[in-house]
């Protein structure tokens, strides 16, 4: 059957393709080499790999407009909290590919079905009477396991994140300079101060958030491949230390927070990220600003200290990056205490001594700004043990009671 396409370049036919505001769900437009085969069955539901979700819609129905937003904040919250299963969202126009929607019985929009991981046939998922869709109730149609972690409102995000930071910087100003034997930290004390600076400055909670992901889409872009490589596969070292520490990411950050978007994209495809210098960029083009260049925040963006030299720091448009990647460590250094008790599967790497290693190994591999003796001091505290590292928080797993000295002790290294 060929497919019938109406007017498929026409933009309001379409619901789902504006880029970032439905990310991650992928809005099917069918490819003339696609139809020579004679199917109306779409290339994404041939791919069984992983499981697939498809909304069935029109553009022009206000119940599907109205359930546009739910269906993406389904995608993200899904795709979040699936620990072990990838799974990818689509939605596919009847405006467009009536054909298609024919293939499937479509009698009546939105509808929403979901395809096993190795099946082609698609199971109805039923709406709630307030015309949306529970993570929990997809997963036991798809057979799959969910974190059992709330996924957050704006509000309580930020009342999450403000509380992070306080601890942080009460942790920091009692712990910087002396360790548990009253000894000086003096090899290391001017990079610590700088650090606390650094995270002691004024900002909102999403400020914070902010300047944080702007540094990690920096250190990707600008850190992940040497130049004189960029063409080149991820080095074996390299890459394992970019693994790891998105997986750290992904169960330490805070749900709600629109940088899992990136963090679940690179994990789900690090085979192709880790190709080369141009492979990783497609990604990043999904999730940067649309004026391509980061904006830092006040607080970040004044931070400028004469006796530092070179980095990306000084490069336009990158000054405030050396602040917002010690601000992703802090987030997550906290998120570390706070959120561990919501990991699922191989737990056995949520402690704060592995953690440790993690951010030093990435430390070492992709921090590329101007403060070098921070990261020198981050890596030698680490191979040397400093800090409670082989103390109190080696003895921290991840059945120790979250009261514990040591799940606090990360945040203060």
């Amino acid at each position: 059957m060929a497919s019938d396409v109406d007017e498929p370049n026409n933009p309001s036919r379409y619901l789902y393709d504006d880029g970032r505001a439905s990310h991650p769900v992928i809005e099917y437009k069918v490819d003339r080499t696609e139809t020579s085969g004679g199917s109306a069955i779409p290339s994404f539901v041939l791919d069984v790999t992983w499981p697939r979700v498809v909304v069935f819609y029109h553009a022009a129905s206000p119940l599907c407009k109205g359930f546009k937003q739910k269906f993406v904040h389904l995608a993200r919250e899904t795709r979040h909290r699936s620990e072990r299963v990838p799974l990818t969202f689509h939605a596919v126009s009847c405006s467009v590919h009536n054909d298609v929607c024919a293939e499937y019985n479509v009698k009546a929009v939105p509808v929403v079905m979901a395809f096993h991981s190795g099946h082609i046939d698609p199971m109805i998922v039923k709406r709630t009477h307030d015309n949306s869709i529970e993570p929990e109730n997809l997963a036991t149609i798809l057979e799959i396991e969910l974190r059992e972690e709330p996924f957050k409102s704006e509000n309580e995000l930020e009342v999450e994140v403000g509380k992070q930071e306080a601890l942080g910087k009460k942790l920091m100003s009692a712990n910087f300079v002396t360790d548990s034997t009253g000894e000086e930290r003096s090899d290391v004390a001017a990079a610590a101060a700088l650090a606390n600076e650094m995270l002691s400055l004024h900002a909102s909670s999403s400020e914070v958030f902010t300047d944080a992901s702007n540094a990690f889409m920096a250190a990707l872009e600008f850190g992940t491949f040497e130049e004189f490589a960029k063409e080149k596969l991820l080095p074996a070292g390299r890459l394992n230390s970019l693994r790891q520490f998105l997986d750290l990411l992904h169960w330490s950050l805070p749900s709600k927070w629109s940088l899992h978007d990136l963090i679940n994209d690179l994990r789900n495809d690090i085979g192709s990220v880790s190709r080369s210098h141009k492979d990783m960029m497609k990604v990043l083009h999904r999730h940067k600003p649309a004026s391509n260049r980061p904006i830092w925040s006040k607080s970040c963006d004044r931070f400028n200290r004469g006796d530092i030299n070179g980095g990306l720091d000084r490069q336009e448009g990158l000054q405030g990056f050396t602040c917002g990647f010690w601000r992703l460590l802090h987030i997550s250094s906290i998120g570390v205490a706070e959120q561990h008790t919501s990991v699922m599967g191989d737990r056995s790497q949520v402690q704060p001594s592995y953690v440790a290693y993690v951010i030093r190994n990435y430390v070492e591999a992709y921090y590329v700004g101007s403060c070098m003796q921070c990261g020198q001091a981050l890596i030698e505290s680490v191979d040397e043990c400093k800090y409670e590292l082989c103390g109190r928080m080696a003895e921290i797993d991840v059945d120790t009671e979250t009261k514990a000295p040591g799940w606090k002790d990360l945040a203060i290294w």
